[in-house]
This record gives C-alpha cells, structure tokens and sequence, in this order.
C-alpha cells in the first residue's frame, strides 16, 4: 500500500462504524447539537427542523433520535404574526410530536405578538383559538409557558382553558406567566374593573414563573391575579420584575410553603431616576410586615439599588435556608457596601435562632470584566459569614488578594489566630477572576505560613479550591500563558501533601 495515500473507506464501512456508537451515546450527541434551540427542555423550529433531518440520514440515526424521547417533549411555538385569514396551527403535527415523547414530560412554550380581538372570548380567526382547543384535547403537560402581547386575548385564553375540563391544565406541574400592567386597560386605555386571569391555578402546580411589571399603586391587586389560596402549596418560585419591589410582597405573603425562591430585577437605570417612585415604594415596604419561609431550601437574589432592597430584604425570614445566591451591583460606590448590606438585611451576620444555617453561599456579578470588592468589605463577609458555611463561590467577582492578605494579618489576634474566618468552609471555587488574579499571594493567605496546616485562620478547614475560567473569544483572555500558574505541578503537590488541599483548573472556551 502506498503510504502517501489514506486508505479509502466506503459508505458502507462508515455507517457500519457509526452504528458501533451506542444509541443513548448518539442520543446525547443529538442533544448537544441542538443545545442552542433546545433551551429550557423546549426545542424551537429550527430545533425541531434539524432533529427531523437527523432522523432522515439513516435507519440507525433515525432510531437513536426516536429512543431520545426528551428531546421531543417540549414544543416552542413563537413568533406568529396577527392572521389576515382564518389561521389554523398543526395540530396533527404536534400530537404527533408529542406522541414520539412517550411517557416523557411533555411542555409547550407559546411566544406571540399582538392579536386584536374582542374582549371576552379568543375568536375564531386568531391563533390562540386553536391552541385552545389543541390543549382542551390533550395531550396532558407538565409545564405550560405564555408569552402573548395581547393581554385581553391571553386573559380570554386562560380563562377558558381553566374552565374546561383539559387534561392539560390539569397536570401542570410547572407555568411561566407574565402579569404586566397593560392588565389593568382596555386597547383604549381605559380603566376596567379587572377580572382575574388565574382564578384557580392547575391542581398539580408545583412551580411557578412569573414576569411581573407593576407599579406600586398596584401592588394590593396582583393577588387579585392569581388566587392566594392557592398560592400556598407551591414549592417553587421564580419572579422577574422590572418596577417596584412591593407588589412582589403582595404575592409572597401567600406563599409560605416554598422550597425555592428566585427573584430578579431585569429593566431599565433610568426607571430609579424619579425620586418619587423609590420614596413610595419605600414607604409601603416600611410599613408591611416579615414574610416567613419555614421551608424554604434555596435563596436567589439579583437585584440593584437603590435603598430600598435593604428594605425588602429585612423582610424576608428564611431559618431553614441552606444555599443563597446574591449579587454585586456594578454601580454602587464601595463606601456604600451594597453586598455587605444585601447579607447583612438577610440576618446572616446576626447571631441568634432565626440567623439561618447556610452552607452554600454564591456571590456574583454580571457581565464581564470582573468587578471588584473592596478589600475591607470582602474581609467583613468573610469574618461575619455564618461558621455553618462550607461552600462558597467568587462568580465574575475578583480582589486584591495582598490587600486581603495585609488586612487578615493585621486583625489577627497575636497566637496567630483569628476566630470566625470561616470555620468550617470546605470548598472556595472562584470564577472567572481575570487574568491578572494575584494566585501566589492568595495561596499565601490560604497556607497561611510554611509548612503545617493554615493557622491564620483563614479557611483553616478548607480541602478544595476551584478556579474556573471562560475562555471567551475575542476578549481579555486572548493570551492564556497567565494559567500557567494554575497548573504549577510544584504548587499543586505542596497544598495536597502538606495541607491537604487539591486545587482544580476549569478553562470553558466559548465564543460569545
């Protein structure tokens, strides 16, 4: 055989290789393939147009993607534009697709722009009509998410799925909703008297997402939007809202029994500009009373200034929280000590029986580069964390670890130890630092000497650090000598042999 010449390879043989790959093995190559248009479990229309190429290569392709029933059980309908026509959707189509999910939870995700149409019913031209009567008929879904633009024709919608006796509403185990304050008017603006959109919520509900944008002269009529008395059986929670934070108390008081919480602020700088709608909101969060979660598990926080999240936040009772999420905001001056204050109002540094025993805290920014803590904040968390901590996580955060270091030195009582650093924290991953992260020196801080375990203090239970990085194309870490550093194997085998610790590297390229 000539060596200067690959040997040939037939068809045949390439399939006969490919059908040695393991159909759950193929399965999950399918899934990667499609992870841009399969998101949240709900596969769009170019998602669902590669899946079907993918079963028309060949037999066995065909027969993988069929045994990978997660990947049809979840519908994303979006972007339908107004009907000039009588419109009808595919409804063979989708029971179809639905069909090939097997006993699979099945979802669907509707996505719309304005329709016009009467008041009170869906009419018989518009698109939502037949997505009714699709959903009367079955097939019975686990979740259900509503996107429309047309707030009388979503309500007229929801109302007549909840009075029918529709298999698919009544499995609903998880539904993502929207409450605007277009509610509240009519296409001519003009106030109503407001009819429920949820008067009963699906007998198997378990989780809820909502999107909520009202403003504070309507925060006692959103539970006029979802019944609270059914309100307290949920066990999830998760809330985006872009106006006042009070109509979001309205809604929690009824929701005592979660496991999970998340609350997010997604809207504009500009809306905290007027002076008046921040001392109002204010006003109305001082004068409610706490919120209590004797069960709630896990915390999620991503929220911006102004002052009254502190406000907010006191109100929150959690004993029972074991894992917090909360953010540092970009905008604020380092003498306001937003994160501080953001833990400090949740009672993690107040000693006593209603300081909750956390053991997994993550800190975060958005965005990229890093932002920065100051040194004298970050040392005050660290010293009045709770001692049950035993994971904490940097996210897109990063510190000047010889500042950090000099300070941890300079509080140090004089046998060399400082008492409440930490105790028990077992696990430290830092994300995304950027590349100029002094490593040496924050290992300084975590030996805390030469030889021997660390006995400054710091982190003196520790047994893992991870540091991971994005790689992101195109951005500062176009250089990557910097993680030299990180795979020192000279610098890894001291803090394993004579501290114990094992230090991980996580690089992650992508390119957004």
């Amino acid at each position: 055989m000539d060596s200067n010449h690959l040997p040939t390879v037939t068809l045949p043989e390439v399939i006969a290789q490919a059908q040695n790959i393991l159909p759950e093995v193929l399965g999950e190559i399918f899934e990667h393939v499609l992870a841009k248009e399969l998101k949240k479990g709900w596969i769009n229309k170019q998602g669902r147009g590669d899946l079907i190429q993918m079963t028309l290569v060949c037999k066995w392709w065909r027969e993988a993607a069929l045994l990978a029933r997660h990947l049809w059980g979840g519908i994303e309908l979006n972007s339908w534009r107004m009907p000039t026509k009588p419109f009808r959707i595919p409804s063979k189509s989708l029971k179809l697709w639905f069909e090939r999910a097997g006993d699979t939870r099945k979802s669907l995700a509707i996505t719309t722009e304005r329709v016009t149409l009467g008041p009170t019913s869906v009419d018989k031209t518009c698109w939502l009509h037949h997505i009714l009567a699709f959903l009367k008929a079955g097939p019975p879904l686990y979740g259900l998410r509503i996107d429309c633009q047309s707030k009388v024709c979503l309500r007229a919608l929801m109302r007549d799925l909840q009075d029918s006796s529709s298999p698919s509403w009544s499995t609903i185990r998880y539904l993502h909703w929207r409450i605007w304050n277009g509610e509240y008017y009519d296409m001519e603006d003009t106030i109503r008297t407001f009819l429920p959109t949820l008067a009963t919520l699906p007998p198997s509900l378990s989780s809820l997402d909502l999107s909520i944008s009202l403003p504070s002269d309507c925060h006692s009529q959103v539970t006029q939007m979802i019944a609270p008395a059914t309100l307290n059986r949920l066990k999830s929670l998760n809330i985006t809202f872009n106006k006042d934070l009070s109509p979001m108390v309205s809604l929690l008081e009824h929701c005592v029994n979660l496991r999970h919480l998340s609350i997010k602020q997604s809207r504009g700088e500009d809306y905290w500009d007027v002076p008046g709608i921040i001392e109002k909101d204010r006003q109305l969060l001082s004068g409610r009373s706490s919120v209590s979660f004797p069960y709630l598990q896990s915390l999620q926080l991503d929220l911006q200034p102004p002052q009254d999240v502190k406000v907010f936040l006191r109100l929150l009772r959690a004993p029972s929280v074991e894992w917090i999420q909360t953010r540092q905001d970009r905008t604020t001056k380092p003498d306001e000590r937003y994160l501080w204050n953001s833990l400090h109002s949740l009672r993690l540094f107040t000693p006593g029986e209603n300081r909750p025993a956390v053991q997994h805290i993550t800190l975060f920014a958005r965005s990229v580069p890093p932002a920065t803590i100051p040194t004298n904040e970050l040392h005050d968390i660290l010293s009045d964390l709770p001692p049950s901590l035993r994971h904490l996580t940097l996210r897109n955060l990063t510190f000047d670890a010889g500042e950090l270091l000099g300070l941890h030195k300079a509080r140090a009582t004089p046998t060399g130890a400082l008492n409440g650093l930490l105790p028990s924290l077992q696990c430290l991953e830092i994300v995304d630092p950027g590349s100029k992260f002094d490593l040496s020196t924050f290992l300084e801080l975590v030996k805390g000497g030469v030889g021997g375990k660390p006995h400054l203090g710091a982190f003196a239970a520790l047994r893992r650090i991870v540091f991971t990085f994005s790689l992101r194309y195109q951005w500062e870490y176009k250089d990557h000598s910097f993680l030299n550093q990180y795979r020192d194997e000279a610098t890894l085998q001291e803090l394993e042999t004579s501290f114990g610790i094992v230090m991980d590297l996580i690089t992650i390229t992508t390119w957004d």
